[in-house]
């Protein structure tokens, strides 16, 4: 999952330069004009190229941070599920345990209340058979035959209490209990020892191993929550001490970009400064070499009017 660091990416405005002819962030001078020029033509290669390479470098860092983070997840959930696994089999095998004990209180209750009904069925054919004899031998002319049906029908009587012994039907215990999620009658079972004792330990016992596996999931849970908070923890504060440490180079950059256009219009400025100065220096140089020349040029004619004139008056 990506993670969002807050590296920063924008270029802060420096401090020093905070004034109106400052560029804009986001506003880049015309390079192309300005390394026109030298010493532009060598130093701003040179600066964009250091640039660029920051901006790849910011980007390594953050896609760092994000596959830092990814991977702390994926190791914590990884040991996670190695716990889970290990509970889910431990849990497995107690549920194993649990469902072949209860169904060992039921067979064991049904087995005792059989053999309790055999015994009852027993000790009722044995009375049964004393009974006869002592008719028997109070009246000898008695046959055996009569005594048989009368303990035949004391057999057939304990063959219906045999199923409903103490009020509890046996017949519907199954000793094979689907899933282990059908609860027996343990109040019926612990009628009678050992189940009296033993039922009650394992009920608290099985009472106590929910309670932990409970109690284990809500750990778990709050362990993943507090993992994921601790990775975005460590992030972020790796991320705010690069962008502590990236800060100032945000600034140097404006503070370039600002002084590069800065010298550029300086050097534009007096260029036509220049320019201007030399267009006058020439007009000026003109101007003398016309004050220069006329005199000159009026000694010359009034000369030659006067050889003239010379000329004309000494001629017959």
């Amino acid at each position: 999952m990506a993670m969002e660091h807050s590296i920063m990416t924008d270029n802060p405005t420096a401090d020093n330069h905070n004034d109106d002819d400052h560029p804009p962030v986001d506003d880049e001078p015309n390079w192309e004009e300005i390394v026109q020029h030298d010493p532009s033509r060598s130093e701003v290669s040179a600066f964009l190229s250091a640039r660029r390479r920051r901006d790849e470098a910011n980007e390594r860092f953050a896609t760092g941070l994000d596959i830092l983070h990814d991977s702390v997840q994926q190791s914590m959930d990884g040991l996670v599920e190695i716990v889970n696994t290990l509970l889910n089999d431990r849990a497995t095998k107690l549920y194993e345990y649990e469902v072949n004990l209860k169904n060992d209180y039921v067979h064991n209750e049904k087995t005792r209340a059989n053999m309790q009904a055999k015994l009852e069925e027993s000790a009722r054919a044995a009375q049964g058979m004393f009974a006869n004899l002592l008719m028997r031998v109070a009246k000898p002319g008695d046959t055996m035959g009569g005594g048989m049906v009368s303990m035949s029908g004391t057999v057939r009587n304990s063959e219906n209490s045999c199923n409903d012994v103490n009020g509890m039907n046996m017949n519907n215990y199954d000793t094979n209990i689907d899933g282990g999620d059908e609860e027996p009658d343990w109040n019926a079972i612990m009628m009678h020892e050992p189940a009296r004792s033993e039922v009650p330990t394992f009920l608290d016992a099985r009472s106590r191993r929910e309670a932990a596996c409970s109690r284990f999931e809500s750990a778990i849970e709050e362990f993943q929550t507090s993992v994921g908070d601790y990775a975005q923890e460590v992030t972020q504060a790796v991320a705010d001490v690069y962008n502590s440490r990236t800060t100032r180079l945000d600034e140097y950059e404006q503070i370039l970009k600002h002084d590069y256009v800065a010298n550029d219009e300086m050097r534009t400025k007096m260029r036509s400064e220049i320019e201007e100065s030399a267009t006058a220096a020439h007009d000026m140089f003109e101007e003398l070499m016309k004050r220069v020349m006329q005199p000159q040029l009026q000694r010359s004619l009034a000369t030659g009017s006067f050889t003239q004139a010379v000329t004309l008056g000494g001629s017959p």
